[in-house]
């Protein structure tokens, strides 16, 4: 087969669907060497960066999809018509997006459909938007890859979307997850000044995060609990974020609470390994990674018990309804006062994890090509 993929976010500076086109992209170099694949991307360092194998070729050229209306021109009218001059038997769109053509079929990955589910948390124009592009995305694919079950029933209730048209694909934490060595902790913790043992809340600082009723959680922690544990928040305002950028500023200014906008991604684990746990209070999630890279990097999870998370995180963490506050804070101080089920859920965790991987996605990610150019 001769596969075209767009990898378009695998960039210097990625957002999470970046991380899961280049990870997808990664594994299929691992896992196929037989088919032909073109892969549209934006960086040269970034292709480099993936050290392709031969049957792995770039496409440059395509104009970047952030740039409006370039990038929406060709993906809707230019696009299909390069697929078949250039003789594709399949394209993938990994981030929400493909074109709608007959000739070649299209697969099309959807991780969540926020805007459908919470329209509330985005501004109108772009909700609008994407609202519209997902639709014609997926109504025009040949196959959608859900990146859980919970996704693929969100496209059955929202978009119609009958289930064998779905193919239900789990994300995976990189290689880099896993428990660090102690003395590697303490001295990345000493360089940014952090004390092992903090509650650790990662993703993008928006509305649908929940990370408002984790601030009144921690809040509700007895003192001596919150000076020791202070409350740990990596990510950068997203969305409708200014109510909680005043309410985050107000808390840091008072003291036990601190923001990191940026990290680098070979050091996330160890933020994770110096933490005592990871809150996850998100109301909405097409998977949720930040569990996971957690549970593999063997620190505890509480995570809300909506959309993807149970299926992520099974047994092997604490599950709350999200929204209550003293709920929260009462299982935080249950965790961080009982070393036993810290040890307990951080071995579960591990254990968990191990049923996510890149290789598999890539494994069932090709199965989806195969199926689909076979019904063409």
């Amino acid at each position: 087969m001769k596969i075209f993929f767009d990898a378009r976010t695998v960039r210097r500076s990625m957002t999470g669907v970046g991380v899961y086109t280049r990870s997808l992209l990664k594994g299929l170099m691992h896992v196929d060497r037989e088919n032909e694949y073109r892969c549209f991307i934006l960086e040269e360092d970034a292709w480099e960066n993936l050290s392709a194998p031969d049957n792995f070729q770039p496409y440059f050229g395509a104009p970047d999809y952030q740039h409006h209306p370039a990038g929406d021109i060709w993906m809707w009218f230019r696009l299909p018509g390069i697929l078949r001059a250039e003789g594709a038997d399949l394209f993938h769109g990994p981030a929400f997006l493909c074109p709608r053509c007959d000739s070649p079929p299209t697969v099309v990955t959807i991780h969540d459909l926020t805007v459908f589910a919470h329209p509330e948390t985005y501004p109108v124009k772009f909700r609008k938007y994407m609202q519209w592009a997902i639709r014609r995305s997926v109504h025009g694919a040949r196959s959608i890859i859900a990146v859980s079950g919970a996704t693929q029933r969100d496209l059955n209730k929202l978009l119609n979307v009958p289930n064998d048209r779905v193919w239900i694909v789990w994300e995976a934490a990189g290689e880099q997850f896993q428990p660090q060595r102690e003395a590697d902790i303490q001295k990345f913790l000493q360089q940014k000044n952090l004390k092992q043992g903090y509650i650790l809340a990662v993703g993008m600082i928006e509305p649908r995060k929940g990370i408002d009723n984790l601030v009144q959680a921690f809040r509700m922690l007895p003192v001596e609990l919150q000076r020791k544990h202070p409350l740990v928040l990596i990510g950068d305002y997203g969305w409708k974020s200014d109510a909680l950028n005043k309410l985050i500023e107000g808390e840091i200014r008072e003291g036990g609470v601190r923001r990191i906008s940026y990290v680098d991604a070979q050091e996330l684990p160890l933020y994770y390994s110096g933490a005592a746990m990871l809150a996850y209070p998100s109301l909405y999630e097409g998977f949720g990674l930040p569990p996971l890279e957690a549970m593999a990097s063997g620190t505890p999870v509480i995570v809300s018990n909506t959309s993807s998370m149970p299926e992520v995180v099974n047994d092997a963490g604490l599950l709350l309804s999200p929204g209550k506050p003293q709920r929260w804070a009462t299982e935080i101080e249950s965790l961080l006062t009982n070393e036993s089920l810290r040890a307990n859920l951080a071995r579960h965790g591990r254990e968990r994890s191990k049923h996510f991987s890149w290789d598999k996605a890539a494994r069932d990610t090709l199965e989806c090509y195969k199926a689909t150019v076979k019904l063409h």
